[in-house]
């Protein structure tokens, strides 16, 4: 999936997005994913390096903020109970992987 597409097709943003602008605005917010709960996953973006943009999650412009990059957050959201995320109480986890050639075919 292209992120930026992804990013194009949210719309006008500045209701989802308050009080953070949409990229590409300076400092706008880029969406990388959503969760089932419906809280939506973005990177603050900025001019340096992508690596040390922030993550932020949130829902409806209510916003957290993470200051670490996206594999460090994806780690401690699944498995560091202080983050308060429900896979973090989880005992086990388990990771499945598609195939997406494959899907319908």
């Amino acid at each position: 999936m292209d992120l930026v597409d992804w990013a194009k097709s949210d719309g006008d943003v500045t209701v989802l997005w308050k009080p953070y602008a949409g990229y590409p605005a300076p400092g706008g917010l880029l969406r990388w994913g959503s969760s089932e709960q419906e809280l939506d996953f973005v990177w603050r973006t900025g001019p340096g390096d992508p690596d040390h943009w922030p993550v932020m999650v949130g829902e409806f412009g209510d916003w957290q903020r993470f200051d670490c990059g996206l594999g460090e957050f994806l780690v401690r959201m699944l498995t560091d109970v202080q983050y308060g995320f429900p896979t973090s109480r989880l005992r086990v986890h388990s990771f499945r992987a598609y195939d997406l050639g494959s899907v319908g075919g």
